[in-house]
C-alpha cells in the first residue's frame, strides 16, 4: 500500500502540468490493465477495466465515495492518451491525507482478485462491498476508540487472526465481541489502574455448554504508539484471504463510524497493553444473582474489579477459540 501511495504522489506533481480536463494514471504495481488516477480535485481514483460488452452504466454517490461503471474513460499518462475505453471508476471524495491513504490501502486489497478485463456485474459485486463499507462512516460509533484497539490487539497477538476474525463481531445483536457459534470472548479495556470493568449481567450469562472467556488489558493513551489502523495493518500482513480483509476492515469502519478520522490520532502503548493482558473465566467474576433483580428491570450493569481476581494462565479445555488465546507474540 505504501508503494501506491507514493504512485498517487508521483500524480499530484504531474497533474500540475496538465489541463483540468486530462485523467493522468499510472500503472499498478503487479496489476496489468487496471489503473491509478487523480481527480481534477486531486482526489485519488481508480480504474478498473471492464469487457466491452459491459454497456449497463451504474453510479453511486455517497458523501466520500462515488462509483461508476460501465463508462467510458480516456485515461492519460504524462499527457499522452494510452486507452479509450470502459472502466469502472471508483473516486474517494476527501481532503484527509488518511482518508486517502486508507481508501488507496481499501481498493488495492480487491485488485488481485479481479481479471485483466472483467465483467461489470463482478466489479459491481465486489465495489458495493467497499460502498458499504464507506456508508459506515457516516453513521454514529459504536465502540469507543480504546475498546477496538483492545480488540484488535488481541487479534494481533494471537496465533491465528483469521479463525479470530471470522468470530468477531459476527452480528450487530451479539453481546460478546468474538463467538464461533460455540464459545465467546469477550474484551474490556481501561485507562485506570485498577482493574475495573463495566459488564452488564447478560454478558457474564451463558449457556451449560459454552465457555466464556474474560480479556482485560489495562491501557495507556501516549503520545506515541500504535493506532487502530497500526494495528490493522499489522494483522493484514498475515491474512490472504480477501474477505477475511473485508470484514477486519468493515468491522472497523462500523465501530468508529464518524469518529473514523479521530482514530488516526489516538496512540496507544502496544507493549503496555501486551504486558497487562489477563485472562479470566467469566464465573470468577464478581456478579448479581438474576434471582435477585426485578422482572421489571431490564438492560442491568455494573462495574466490577478484577484486581484480586485470579487470572488464567492457560486454556485447559478443549476450545478452538480459546486455543487462540496462546499469544504468538
Amino acid at each position: 500500500m505504501n508503494k501506491l501511495f507514493e504512485v498517487f504522489e508521483t500524480l499530484l506533481e504531474r497533474q500540475k502540468n496538465n489541463p483540468k480536463e486530462i485523467i493522468e494514471t499510472a500503472s499498478i504495481p503487479g496489476i496489468k490493465n487496471h489503473k491509478i488516477g487523480i481527480s481534477e480535485n486531486r482526489f485519488p481514483t481508480f480504474f478498473i477495466k471492464c469487457k466491452s460488452d459491459s454497456n449497463q452504466v451504474k453510479q453511486l454517490s455517497l458523501k466520500t465515495i462515488s462509483v461508476n461503471i460501465n463508462i467510458r474513460c480516456q485515461l492519460y499518462t504524462h499527457g499522452k492518451l494510452i486507452d479509450d475505453s470502459i472502466y469502472a471508476q471508483v473516486i474517494l471524495k476527501s481532503e484527509s491525507w488518511e482518508m486517502k491513504k486508507y481508501f488507496i490501502d481499501i481498493i488495492s486489497t480487491i485488485l488481485p482478485n479481479f481479471n485483466d478485463e472483467e465483467d461489470g456485474n463482478r466489479v459491481k459485486d465486489e465495489l458495493d462491498k467497499v460502498v458499504n463499507l464507506f456508508s459506515k462512516l457516516n453513521s454514529s460509533s459504536k465502540k469507543s476508540i480504546q475498546g477496538l484497539w483492545a480488540e484488535l490487539l488481541l487479534i494481533d497477538l494471537s496465533e491465528n487472526p483469521n479463525y479470530l476474525i471470522n468470530a468477531w463481531h459476527v452480528s450487530n445483536n451479539d453481546k460478546y465481541d468474538f463467538n464461533d457459534g460455540c464459545d465467546k470472548i469477550e474484551v474490556k479495556s481501561t485507562e485506570k489502574t485498577k482493574r475495573t470493568h463495566t459488564f452488564s449481567i447478560e454478558q457474564l450469562t451463558t449457556t451449560q455448554n459454552s465457555n466464556l472467556i474474560i480479556a482485560s488489558f489495562l491501557v495507556y493513551e501516549s503520545g506515541i504508539g500504535s493506532t487502530v489502523f497500526d494495528l490493522s495493518n499489522s494483522i493484514k500482513k498475515r491474512i490472504n484471504n480477501v474477505d477475511t480483509l473485508i470484514k477486519l476492515d468493515s468491522v472497523i469502519a462500523e465501530c468508529l463510524g464518524n469518529n473514523f478520522e479521530m482514530a488516526f490520532e489516538k496512540y496507544f502503548d502496544y507493549h503496555y497493553g501486551v504486558e497487562n493482558l489477563k485472562f479470566y473465566q467469566s464465573y470468577s467474576i464478581p456478579t448479581i444473582s438474576m434471582k435477585d433483580i426485578p422482572l421489571s428491570l431490564s438492560e442491568v450493569k455494573f462495574v466490577a474489579d478484577l484486581t484480586a481476581i485470579h487470572s488464567i494462565n492457560n486454556i485447559t479445555y478443549e476450545s478452538k477459540l480459546h486455543e487462540l488465546l496462546k499469544m504468538s507474540k
